[in-house]
């Protein structure tokens, strides 16, 4: 049984949504909310496999949410429903997080045939906004075929952070380790989110291992690994 959360401000596009899908089949709505902060709460309540989310949503930005959706709950699979509009934002959100968007002029059949792809674990994009998708590629090609073009925009200092960040050491363990302030370090991480151009966790990670970051191994002691951040 598929468990899905509709995350819809638009009560009118939130009703058709959950007639539509309440037919699927080995498919439940779990819940229906209309924010950002709503949607936090309600992944950790109702545990859903599936979240189908409008580029409307309030509350937070979208990117925000995105990112912090998937550190909260890394396993949920988040489907974006786009406006073609706002079709700009299909590259940003598939390295934010999202698993699919979908045109929200699409037909029935696609936005099923979406959920089935992002359910096995593929990626899905709609055929109109593809083309989007390839421009944008191609407009950043020099950035995606040489990854370690932003790291070496990195400090020293930074990069050190970062590969620690990378073996999950606490901020705190962090600036004990290299003798500065915590807050140092939240500004390190920071820079380094800005330079390397993602805005989570997990797409540092992603960066850090893509660019070629020395992942060396830190003589820490547990009891300040295990800090409290």
């Amino acid at each position: 049984m598929t468990r899905i959360l509709l995350v819809e401000p638009h009560t009118l596009f939130r009703e058709g949504l959950r007639l539509l899908l309440s037919n699927r089949d080995n498919t439940k709505i779990v819940g229906e909310v209309n924010t950002a902060q709503s949607t936090f709460q309600s992944i950790e309540t109702l545990s859903p496999d599936l979240c189908i989310i409008d580029i409307g949503l309030s509350g937070e930005s979208l990117i925000e949410t995105v990112s912090r959706l998937r550190e909260l709950q890394p396993g949920l699979k988040q489907l974006m429903l786009l406006d073609t509009h706002h079709k700009t934002l299909v590259r940003l959100l598939l390295q934010t997080g999202a698993n699919g968007i979908v045109s929200k002029s699409c037909a029935y059949e696609e936005l099923d045939f979406a959920i089935k792809v992002v359910l096995s674990g593929y990626y899905f994009i709609s055929p109109e906004l593809m083309n989007d998708v390839v421009e944008s590629y191609l407009s950043h090609r020099d950035t995606y075929e040489n990854p370690t073009s932003k790291i070496s925009k990195l400090s020293q200092q930074e990069i050190r952070v970062l590969s620690m960040l990378c073996h999950e050491i606490p901020p705190k363990a962090i600036a004990q380790e290299l003798g500065i302030s915590r807050k140092t370090v939240d500004i390190h991480k920071k820079n380094i989110k800005r330079k390397l151009g993602v805005s989570s966790d997990i797409g540092l990670i992603k960066a850090a291992i893509s660019g070629g970051v020395p992942m060396e191994d830190f003589d820490i002691k547990e009891d300040v690994v295990s800090a409290k951040l």
